[in-house]
């Protein structure tokens, strides 16, 4: 399942604008509803994310037909042999065929075999070693009369004659066309083999071996897996026979027919002896196709030393060309979309060891497969461009979203979630990085040999118990924390990092401080820290498990700075820190949407004020300077890529344009966002992808909960709250994060939501001012939230809503500070309430000299009590409360004028507030 270039994100089914490597699929990819001509950019590789999206949405259509996981009898059946004989009519999109299957009995006697054959096709005739068989075949469950029961340890043989039009609507078998003739393919992951023949259809059980044939018309090539025995002309037909002499699992069985054009180079440098590389290609590729054969045999020679002899010696190694997007690694004949892409070649081919040769027990285990592929591709770079190619691929598969490696049982049918290109396949091969981090090079690469060696799995299956069991056995490492963590654990580790130096007799003490701030769990993990002085580097690794932890490192003179993991071992975030922050510059402009690939749709937001409303602003660009310059409405940059704390800390309110694509993810987690939040700055964050954006120690902030998945597509953002408005996409919205439309925090408060595309309405944007502010600067602290690609939000619609965040509920521009508390504003008081007027809810805004006990109490213009809405003490600076137009028993009130009195220790306050309806 494959990939090329890397970049950070997550799902959606699209056709891809990328480099003329990916162009090649913008018009067959398009997804239904996309607005034409938009840039659809999905997340991290371009073919690795197609091709999780095209095997889940197969997976999806397949699972919504099929019956639950194998019955008692077919637990009983350990497949021995298969004989798959078809013929394949592409005229009538029909096949008939014959089927042998012999298994031995495992457990209990048995006197019925049961196989998995879609209901869409129709069984003939069925023997057992007697002759003809009875047999019953309801819904997609076929179940074949045996001649006797059998005991355990013995073996039976059954064949059915079976035929009919596959069910295409399932994504597993097709009858197409590609260049003007005629294409069958399969593409059976996870449970589409039963689609096109009847087997026993789960990964855990594989034939030991088979025997394919495969009739077609004059010219079609039929390509599948191992090795072809021989092609009988049959006149206007012709016959293919392969032999698998290796054990297989049923999804990973093959069949590709066309025209092709087929060419062979050898590669002579294997163990095994030679191996062709046979490219199958349409006419037109011919070229292309070739080229990546030559690729494949220098492929296969590197990775033939890292994870140890080619599995499938004697055979081949094929790779057919079909529509799909991505590739499937098919065993010993891979398929493939195009051949420019080195990713997704490496991708595949990283498969027959990981996949094929060792295949995942379950589809729980999926990351077996697929993050070791992944990482196939990162070893890839590394053996042409060195190490700045392998930390460049492992660096754009970091993955800062929710969600376990691990599939959880109960998402097994949730085939979106089995094949998440963040989890299953970008996070998951950041685990061997890091294992390869704890390693060393030397123990690490012997422990991939190991595992591909390994007599419990090799031409089996695995589990996740299965690499650890050989991980621990080659290092010598305890890793059952390690594996607990990463594997069954969310999210990641979010360090804070803080040191001095003292002198201690001739050397100095590093005193460093390392907290984890995360909320959700602890990680332990080996840190390297990287001491800094005026004239030396040093190195030293810690052990990080605690929420807090101090230690002391010896050095010969004081440290100038300390580095947390400065290689990038370890999947992590830090929040750095900034100091004596003066807020006194205004707003800032942090923008994060490449300027090459959005175009006018970046341009014109930008020229719409629609990040600023009326107010001024500076400007930074993570992207370099467009080609033409920048747009006469913007500023000049201050600077480019990740924005140090020193520029951070000197503005008042920073609005940071989001889109995680090509590399503006990683600014955004390294810059100080707590510490400048914590310290009274606001932050107002508009992007797609908001999980990504915000793990667990930013999302606590906001004190909100993510709700659906990651990566959901979403119609309008309706406004709560506050006198915004409503908000129309321009274009196509998708991969943006919802969240419940309750909070984990009293002060936060919905800002929009949607409430077309899921059951409940979902939360798009969330505002939070913590009681008491910044510690520099009560009245800060803000941080707001809007879900969604901020560009496709009509333009008018959103400068309206940014005004009022940054004017109503922000108070920007704010009185600067430097690093001084504000000037006191003398007795307890109401600040205005926003907004006001209302519906359904308003801020109810108050200022505290000092702290002191306050009750806020709403009133009509009667005097009668409506609501007591705070009876507590409360901190030194500007505070609040909402109120939702309810009375103390949850009623609604009345539209009109209500007064609100503020009463404090020493002074009261009142004001009125009017609710409209």
């Amino acid at each position: 399942m494959g990939a090329n270039m890397s970049f950070p994100i997550r799902l959606a089914r699209a056709a891809l604008r990328w480099t003329s490597t990916a162009l090649l699929l913008a018009t067959a990819l398009t997804p239904a509803g996309s607005a034409r001509g938009q840039v659809q950019d999905a997340p991290y590789a371009p073919y690795r994310l197609q091709e999780a999206q095209a095997k889940a949405a197969r997976a999806t259509r397949a699972f919504l037909a099929k019956s639950p996981p194998p019955t008692a009898e077919q637990l009983q059946m350990d497949t021995a042999y298969v004989e798959l004989q078809l013929a394949l009519d592409p005229a009538l999109a029909r096949l008939d065929g014959t089927v042998i299957y012999r298994a031995r009995v495992v457990g209990a006697p048995l006197a019925q075999a049961v196989l998995d054959l879609d209901g869409a096709l129709g069984v003939v005739a069925a023997r057992n070693a007697a002759g003809t068989a009875a047999f019953t075949h309801t819904g997609d469950l076929l179940r074949v009369d045996l001649d006797r029961s059998y005991a355990p340890g013995e073996e039976f043989t059954v064949e059915i004659d079976y035929g009919g039009s596959p069910d295409q609507s399932q994504g597993t078998f097709g009858f197409d066309t590609a260049n003007g003739s005629d294409l069958i393919w399969s593409l059976s992951e996870p449970f589409g083999a039963r689609t096109w023949w009847p087997i026993k259809d789960t990964p855990s059980d594989k034939a030991d071996s088979m025997a394919i044939s495969f009739i077609v018309p004059t010219p079609l090539i039929a390509v599948s897996n191992g090795i072809l025995e021989g092609i009988d002309d049959l006149g206007t037909t012709r016959r293919f026979r392969w032999k698998e002499r290796f054990p297989i699992a049923p999804y990973l069985v093959s069949v590709a027919a066309h025209a092709y054009v087929e060419q062979t180079v050898t590669w002579n440098g294997g163990v095994g002896g030679p191996l062709p590389v046979t490219v199958w290609s349409y006419s037109n590729q011919a070229s292309s196709a070739l080229n990546a054969a030559n690729s494949t045999v220098s492929m296969l020679q590197t990775y033939e030393g890292l994870f140890g002899p080619w599995p499938f010696p004697g055979e081949k190694y094929g790779q057919a060309q079909f529509n799909w997007g991505g590739g499937m690694e098919h065993q010993t004949a891979t398929s493939l979309v195009v051949w420019t892409s080195s990713g997704l070649i490496a991708h595949e081919l990283t498969h027959q060891w990981f996949g094929d040769q060792i295949t995942c027990e379950s589809f729980t285990e999926i990351w077996t497969n697929e993050g070791f592929a992944t990482y196939g591709e990162a070893l890839w770079r590394e053996a042409n461009e060195g190490p700045a190619g392998y930390f460049a691929e492992m660096n754009a598969a970091k993955y800062y979203g929710g969600g376990t490696i691990r599939v959880p049982v109960s998402s097994l049918n949730d085939f979106g979630r089995v094949f998440d290109s963040g989890l299953t396949y970008n996070k998951a091969s950041w685990v061997l990085h890091m294992l390869r981090g704890m390693m060393g090079d030397t123990v690490f690469f012997q422990f991939l040999q190991d595992y591909t060696s390994d007599p419990s799995v090799r031409y089996g299956t695995a589990t996740t118990a299965d690499v650890q069991r050989v991980a621990e056995a080659t290092s010598g490492l305890a890793l059952q924390q390690f594996f607990d963590q990463w594997i069954d654990q969310e999210y990641f580790p979010t360090y804070a990092l803080s040191f001095d130096s003292t002198p201690n007799g001739t050397a100095w003490d590093v005193n460093v401080t390392l907290e984890q701030l995360q909320s959700n769990a602890l990680f332990e993990m080996p840190l390297t820290l990287r001491v800094v002085t005026s004239t030396t580097t040093a190195d030293h690794v810690v052990n990080a498990n605690a929420r807090s932890q101090t230690f002391v490192i010896s050095s010969a003179e004081p440290a100038t700075d300390l580095i947390l993991d400065p290689e990038g071992w370890v999947l992590h975030t830090t929040e750095t820190s900034v100091q004596s922050p003066t807020f006194h510059r205004g707003i800032l402009v942090v923008n994060g949407v490449n300027w090459s690939v959005y175009g006018t749709e970046i341009v014109s937001a930008h020229a719409d004020s629609i990040f600023t409303g009326n107010y001024p602003f500076e400007f930074w660009d993570i992207f370099p300077t467009p080609a033409g310059g920048y747009d006469p409405a913007l500023p000049p940059p201050l600077g480019h890529g990740s924005i140090p704390s020193s520029i951070l800390g000197q503005f008042s309110t920073v609005v940071w344009v989001g889109n995680n694509y090509q590399g503006d993810l990683q600014p955004w987690a390294d810059a100080a966002i707590l510490s400048y939040l914590n310290q009274g700055g606001n932050v107002l964050l508009m992007s797609r992808l908001g999980q990504d954006f915000l793990p667990p120690a930013r999302a606590d902030y906001l004190g909100l909960t993510f709700a659906e998945n990651p990566t959901n597509t979403i119609q309008a953002a309706t406004a709560a709250d506050f006198g915004l408005v409503n908000m129309s996409r321009t274009g196509f919205q998708n991969f943006n994060a919802v969240f419940e439309t309750t909070f984990q925090r009293p002060e936060a408060a919905l800002l929009f939501t949607e409430d077309s595309s899921f059951a409940v309405s979902r939360g798009l944007g969330v505002w939070e001012h913590p009681i008491g502010g910044g510690s520099l600067r009560p009245s800060g602290g803000h941080f707001a939230f809007v879900s969604g690609r901020p560009y496709r939000w009509d333009h008018a619609a959103l400068r309206t809503n940014t005004q009022i965040i940054l004017a109503d509920l922000f108070q920007e521009p704010p009185i600067p500070t430097a690093t001084a508390p504000l000037p006191s504003l003398g007795r307890e008081r109401l600040l205005p309430s926003v907004p006001n007027p209302f519906n359904p809810r308003s801020r109810i805004r108050f200022y505290l000299p000092e702290e002191t006990h306050v009750s806020v109490k709403v009133f009509d213009l009667r005097g009668r009590l409506v609501r007591s809405l705070l009876d507590e003490d409360r901190p030194a600076g500007e505070s609040g409360v909402l109120w939702d137009g309810t009375d103390d028993g949850g009623r609604d009130v009345a539209s009109g004028v209500y007064t609100v009195r503020l009463l404090g220790e020493s002074a009261s306050d009142h004001q009125k507030v009017t609710l409209v309806r």
